[in-house]
């Protein structure tokens, strides 16, 4: 590793990566091929971009990469949007009970 750090390689950050997933995610798919063309492009944007090309792995390659830049949805965020979800209904029975309510008395 010393050798690469001496011809200016750095390790890639916790940052860099997730800057990477994230740039990559908004390509054009003639971009993405440009860059995965590309001889001098880093190997981490060769590899997830066939990946994402790819036609039987491109979804999954997504998925992936959007857990990886923005980090995979917990079960709190799950219970959260049910219980925001949930009370949206009820208000909205509520509503629509009030009109025909209203509509009754007319």
């Amino acid at each position: 590793m010393d050798s690469l750090k001496e011809r200016g390689f750095q390790p890639t950050s916790k940052i860099d990566v997730q800057e990477t997933f994230r740039t990559l995610l908004n390509l054009s798919e003639a971009e993405l091929r440009a860059l995965v063309a590309d001889e001098d492009s880093p190997m981490l944007i060769k590899v997830v971009g066939r990946e994402i090309l790819s036609s039987s792995n491109g979804f999954r390659a997504i998925v992936e990469s959007i857990d990886r830049a923005h980090g995979k949805a917990s079960s709190d965020d799950t219970l959260t949007i049910r219980a925001q979800t949930e009370k949206e209904i009820v208000e909205s029975d509520a509503a629509a009970r009030a009109i025909v309510e209203q509509f009754r008395k007319q």
